[in-house]
């Protein structure tokens, strides 16, 4: 199956964008996240776990996400984010993988302005993504194609 990824212009850079329907229950919706090959992790960014009502409580808490700033955000663990990726022959691939998720309500605990530095930190999908679910990434900047394969 192929995925198709779309390139945008964001702040003046090419981003590759990965659009996918978030599953996990009770957090339905989609997301806009951006192809990070330079992360090992996916991060759900703060924006998106308050739009899709992600019960935070659920989740346990884990190493600080660094690379954003000063010091590091706090983090939780979703060990089984579910979400749906339509191919491009119109069919859906349900995937199940570990993520992790900004900490809004230990950052409410540090005060505004730490929260609004999380706010700025985007949807990340990270090598782990393609690794966990053995899909490749092909990508011609250039000529402005990119996708995802099966």
């Amino acid at each position: 199956m192929k995925f198709n990824l779309e390139i945008r212009n964001i702040q003046s850079s090419k981003r590759i964008i990965l659009r996918f329907l978030c599953t996990y229950p009770r957090s339905f919706g989609h997301v806009d996240a951006i192809m990070d090959t330079g992360a090992p992790i996916t991060i759900l960014s703060a924006n998106d776990a308050l739009r899709l009502k992600m019960p935070f409580s659920n989740f346990p808490s884990t190493k600080p996400i660094k690379g954003f700033g000063r010091g590091g955000t706090p983090a939780l663990s979703l060990h089984d984010f579910q979400l749906t990726l339509h191919s491009t022959d119109n069919e859906r691939k349900n995937l199940k993988f570990p993520i992790v998720l900004v900490d809004i309500p230990t950052l409410r605990k540090f005060g505004e302005d730490a929260l609004n530095n999380a706010l700025t930190i985007p949807t990340l999908i990270g090598l782990d993504f393609l690794e966990t679910n053995n899909l490749k990434l092909f990508i011609d900047i250039k000529n402005n194609i990119a996708y995802l394969e099966d």
